[in-house]
């Protein structure tokens, strides 16, 4: 159920209000001031607020800003309720921070659905439009009749309702002005001579909270005089008809102002969903006319320039560029152009600069003249400065990378020498399974393992810096396939694992840089011999593929798991199953392998086989040429 909180002073308002909503299925609590609504909102948050801006101490407005600035309460939507009908009503209650606005008397459906709007804003405000236009199809209406005379009264009921129309009847000035406070009409038929408070007195108060099109009076009369015709026209009557009442006009007068009033109602009802559209965004909306004068200004303009509307309607744009003659440029631009994208340097009422990514459009009338400018921009001030602080971290990051790599190979090039003279010594002193020997043999594995990590490190960097050119040649990855086999053999006769080449008999060509392309092979042979168990077997395929060159290493290891699967090639990974040999990793391997043939502008990627281990395969662009 919707809680509703209906903050008013009237309290027939409040309980007839309270009693309708109530038949909606709504929840209703009700306060009599500002300060009792404002505690039993704090007490018990309601989901809507329904609040009459005319309050006495503690107005609505004042009210609306306790709201706002209140951290528990301040995104409770609030709709304001007037009994005027004045053109700045609506813009002052938004600016307060409303975020809907209506008028008295309330029509109930309406209201209801603006509540249910608040809270499903896409659905019910499309429902809200669709219902007004059906509503305006229909020929019928809900009419007052004001007339003392009670055989008049009687007269126009009966043929009024005869066509459909819902009539109720006031016998008086006071007893009308009741009924169209408390109930919603769609037009009145008003008597002019009438005792106590004539039709004059009765039109001039119901004008003062009824707009002409949203509450349509027809002044019936006896008296034909032009004075009193045009006295009445001047003080808000939409027509006249004299008695006796010819039926035909009459119902003719009536079927086009309620066509009218419900045509300016949907008009109403889509301006107001749409201005909530624009307003609803988080981008700043502003349009300005030919001259660069400022026609409209969205409520996040208003939050971040710190201007209301109305500070900034009708002046020149310039008011809000921290450069005047940067405004004109992109006025300029638009117009030659018919269009501007790009950032621009803006300054709110405060003075403070900040820059912001600007798009403008011209907008054309129907004659498909220039008819002004709508800019959508963004405050980018944030995010330049965080983009900035980004780049700073990674330039440090990359020093402190490359210092670090640096500073270990060239100590590692020592070790590795020394390791090599001590085995070389030792080879003459010791037996080979002697402690001194395995301590050797210790030394030199895991310094190739630090320079490993080192190389895979500094080649990483690079490509990601763009620092690294490929020395194209055409050659045949055959060649280079079986060149990665001897040289692996060593590595895989000691995990007593297989390695087998299959090649075509027809040179597989392709254009590379054969030093990147034999670091990728040497890698995915790598990978996959760290991978199998003893007596098990490595396939290395190359063969031509329409137009292509592909290579398979498959392996009959483990497999990789699903998650392995799709992020084997991001940077730093490390793949679920451990090596067989208690090999080390950096996780960057086959990271380096998709950086180098996408350099190719190659292909790259992995699978599990049907029935054991896994296939890293990768395909290049062929070549017809000769291999230099």
């Amino acid at each position: 159920m919707i809680r509703i909180l209906y903050i008013e002073d009237n309290a027939l308002n409040r309980e007839m209000l309270q009693r309708r909503l109530s038949e909606h299925d709504f929840v209703v609590n009700v306060a009599e001031s500002g300060e009792s609504g404002l505690e039993r909102a704090r007490s018990a948050p309601p989901d809507v607020i329904l609040m009459d801006m005319g309050l006495p101490g503690l107005s609505g407005y004042d009210l609306t800003r306790r709201f706002r600035a209140d951290k528990t309460l301040k995104s409770i939507p609030i709709i304001a309720l007037t009994a005027h009908s004045m053109a700045g009503d609506r813009q002052k209650a938004l600016d307060a921070g409303c975020d809907d606005y209506d008028t008295k008397p309330v029509d109930f459906d309406r209201i209801a659905r603006k509540i249910r709007q608040q809270l499903t804003p896409s659905e019910d405000v499309v429902a809200d439009i669709v219902a007004t236009a059906a509503e305006g199809n229909r020929a019928a209406g809900r009419i007052l009749v004001i007339d003392d005379d009670r055989h008049s009264r009687n007269l126009l009921r009966h043929g009024l309702e005869l066509e459909d129309f819902e009539v109720d009847t006031a016998s008086d000035g006071r007893d009308a002005i009741i009924r169209v406070n408390e109930q919603k009409y769609d037009l009145a038929l008003l008597d002019l001579m009438m005792p106590e408070m004539n039709g004059f007195e009765v039109l001039e108060i119901i004008r003062a909270s009824h707009s002409l099109t949203a509450f349509p009076v027809i002044m019936v009369t006896a008296m034909d005089t032009n004075e009193d015709v045009v006295h009445a026209l001047r003080l808000g009557a939409n027509d006249y008809v004299t008695k006796p009442v010819n039926y035909q006009i009459l119902l003719a007068r009536i079927q086009t102002l309620l066509r009218v009033s419900r045509l300016e109602d949907q008009l109403r009802q889509e301006k107001e969903f749409n201005e909530n559209l624009i307003d609803c965004t988080d981008e700043m909306i502003i349009s300005v006319d030919p001259n660069r004068r400022i026609t409209g200004f969205n409520r996040a303009a208003a939050r971040t320039f710190g201007y209301t509307r109305d500070e900034v309607i009708g002046h020149d744009v310039s008011m809000l560029y921290a450069d005047s003659a940067s405004g004109l440029t992109v006025h300029n631009k638009t117009l030659h152009d018919h269009g501007y994208s790009g950032e621009i340097v803006n300054a709110d009422k405060n003075g403070r600069q900040f820059t912001c990514r600007l798009s403008v459009s011209l907008l054309y009338d129907k004659a498909g003249n220039p008819a002004g400018l709508v800019g959508i921009s963004r405050d980018v001030t944030e995010e330049k400065r965080l983009e900035t602080e980004r780049k700073k971290v990674e330039a440090l990051k990359h020093k402190l990378v490359m210092m670090a790599t640096h500073d270990l190979k060239n100590p590692l090039v020592c070790i590795a020498g020394h390791s090599y003279f001590l085995k070389s010594k030792l080879d003459k002193l010791v037996a080979k399974d002697d402690d001194t020997w395995d301590s050797a043999e210790s030394i030199s594995n895991l310094t190739r393992v630090m320079q490993r990590l080192v190389e895979d490190f500094l080649d990483f960097q690079a490509v990601e810096d763009g620092r690294v050119i490929l020395n194209r040649n055409v050659v045949d990855l055959n060649a280079i396939v079986l060149e990665m086999i001897a040289q692996n053999r060593h590595y895989a006769r000691e995990k007593k694992v297989t390695l087998v080449a299959q090649t075509d008999a027809e040179p597989a060509r392709v254009s590379a840089d054969p030093d990147r392309i034999r670091q990728v092979i040497r890698n995915l042979l790598d990978n996959a011999l760290k991978f199998s168990s003893p007596e098990t077997t490595v396939t290395i395929t190359a063969r031509n593929d329409n137009g292509n060159v592909l290579l398979h290493v498959c392996d009959e290891g483990p497999g990789l798991s699903e998650d392995d699967l799709v992020g084997a090639f991001e940077p730093f990974t490390i793949l679920d199953n451990q090596p067989t040999g208690d090999e080390t990793s950096t996780g960057l391997g086959l990271a380096i392998c998709r950086q180098f043939i996408d350099l190719h502008d190659g292909k790259i990627g992995v699978r599990n086989n049907n029935k054991q281990g896994a296939t890293f395969w990768f395909s290049l662009p062929g070549s017809e040429n000769q291999p230099e």
